[in-house]
């Protein structure tokens, strides 16, 4: 993703809108969506810190690191 090409209305966070939802930004924003779990598998560091186990033994985000990791980001 290349911020410098993304529109934005300030006037839409009154609105409740986002520069993520913005119509413009769309072909920019594809893929995107993923792009942090991406980067989580690709890296055994991340993985260790980001994927944990859940009770039926399948891989999932770890809460307590995605908590820590929005409060800051």
């Amino acid at each position: 993703m290349e911020s410098w090409r993304l529109k934005d209305d300030l006037d839409l966070e009154d609105f409740r809108g986002s520069w993520l939802s913005y119509p413009s930004n769309s072909e920019f924003l594809e893929g995107t969506e993923l792009a942090l779990f991406r980067r989580i598998q690709g890296k055994a560091k991340l993985r260790a810190m980001f994927l944990t186990k859940a009770k039926d033994r399948s891989i999932v985000l770890c809460p307590n690191t995605i908590a820590i990791y929005e409060a800051h980001a």
